[in-house]
């Protein structure tokens, strides 16, 4: 019984005692414990954070691989040359033409959604899709 009670009250973790051992709890070194664990979970949560940033990125760029890099698509009065990756955004060398005039801009979107097949860019609350044919 004397080793159960060594076990139950200064190796157990309890749930109800934030998975501190009643010994941590009674003798008060447990809050040392739960400050290295909020900073580990911190620490987590930041490294998974970027990892899936990067991993996100990766991604596009391994998609946008099958999209041409240079291109021409008319829309309206604006001709897209090319395109350019910049964290989850991509950005449209465009230039506008019309009336004798014409100027050339950087059109950003969000990158909503890619596949091989498929694009959907997000400005403001318009989406626009498109698929390689």
């Amino acid at each position: 019984m004397e080793e159960f009670v060594k076990y139950y009250n200064y190796q157990r973790y309890h749930e109800s005692l934030q998975n501190l051992t009643p010994s941590e709890v009674y003798f008060g070194t447990g809050h040392k414990k739960l400050k290295q664990r909020k900073l580990t979970k911190n620490k987590t949560l930041e490294a998974r954070k970027k990892q899936f940033q990067k991993n996100q990125l990766n991604l596009w760029e391994y998609s946008l691989k099958f999209w041409p890099k240079k291109f021409k698509f008319v829309w309206r009065h604006t001709l897209y040359k090319k395109w350019k990756l910049s964290g989850n955004q991509i950005i449209f060398t465009v230039e506008s033409v019309g009336n004798g005039t014409s100027s050339i801009d950087d059109e950003t979107y969000i990158i909503d959604k890619l596949t091989k097949d498929r694009l959907v860019l997000k400005n403001g609350e318009y989406l626009f899709e498109y698929t390689k044919k």
